[in-house]
């Protein structure tokens, strides 16, 4: 139990070092606008298509800062194999975004 509780210990501390990050905030609002919108729109039964997929852009986001945040402690200098690493996270975000963003679509006009 006791490694339970650390474990949501740390979980807690890194949506604080998210908090912190631009793009992990606009997603977030982004997220609860969206998701607001189904809900008005479509009622409480659409929430439960849409949220996994909002989840998912959160998901993906904390992913991504996980990889720059490791990126920028290895090398300060700029180097390819950085780039792609990061461009890589940087698609992945892209991605869930879309995903999540047909699917309220689909919720709202379909």
């Amino acid at each position: 139990m006791r490694h339970f509780f650390k474990a949501l210990a740390y979980s807690w501390s890194g949506f604080l070092v998210l908090l912190k990050e631009a793009a992990f905030r606009q997603e977030l609002v982004m997220l609860l606008a969206a998701l607001s919108l189904v809900c008005w729109r479509r009622g409480l039964s659409a929430l439960g298509a849409a949220l996994p997929w909002g989840l998912l852009v959160l998901v993906a986001e904390a992913l991504n800062t996980g990889i720059e945040k490791t990126v920028d402690l290895c090398t300060p200098e700029r180097h390819p194999l950085a780039k792609a690493a990061k461009d890589a996270g940087s698609f992945a975000c892209g991605t869930a975004i879309l995903t999540f963003a047909l699917i309220c679509a689909r919720e709202l006009f379909l």
